[in-house]
């Protein structure tokens, strides 16, 4: 009987990788680090700013929803002089809080009927038909200032990254640009 031989189907080369095979993943892997890292940087730790714009997000969809679902007004509390927010969790549940990040301020809330608060407790009223107190929360930090509006009828809210206020034609910017 004569044995019969299988050769492999593909054969391993021993070689390894050439230089100009590893030059080209490390310029590969070179661009796509210097494509992502101002992107990367920009959400880190030194923007405050920005880790306030997406936690009021989420925190106002929150409030909203929790409002119509509960059957309920929900006030969030906003402490200028120290820096936090709170409200009272679902039900009479305990009361949650959020600090501002470091080197992060309130500059004031303004509210549409004329009314600046800058200083002591305020509160944004989040009612139980899906409605919200139109106002503009202003922060600092350093030399930058934001502005987030929470409006009536929408689900998000609107930013500018500079200090915007409302006037008696709506919203205006401090060197008189409007702002859609």
């Amino acid at each position: 009987m004569a044995r019969t031989r299988i050769s492999p189907i593909t054969t391993w080369n021993d070689r390894g990788y050439t230089l100009i095979e590893l030059a080209v993943v490390l310029w590969i892997v070179g661009l796509t680090f210097f494509m992502v890292f101002p992107a990367i940087r920009a959400k880190g730790a030194g923007d405050g700013l920005g880790e306030v714009r997406r936690h009021l997000t989420g925190l106002t969809r929150d409030l909203r929803c929790q409002a119509v679902r509960e059957h309920r007004d929900i006030a969030l509390r906003i402490y200028l002089n120290e820096g936090k927010m709170a409200f009272r969790g679902e039900g009479d549940g305990p009361e949650i809080a959020y600090s501002l990040p470091a080197g992060v301020s309130f500059g004031d809330v303004e509210y549409r009927r004329g009314v600046k608060v800058a200083d002591g407790e305020t509160a944004v009223r989040f009612y139980e038909n899906g409605m919200v107190d139109p106002v503009v929360l202003h922060f600092r930090e350093g030399e930058r200032a934001m502005s987030l509006f929470v409006e009536p009828f929408l689900g998000d809210l609107r930013t500018a990254d500079r200090y915007v206020s409302y006037d008696g034609s709506g919203i205006e910017t401090g060197d008189g640009d409007s702002l859609s």
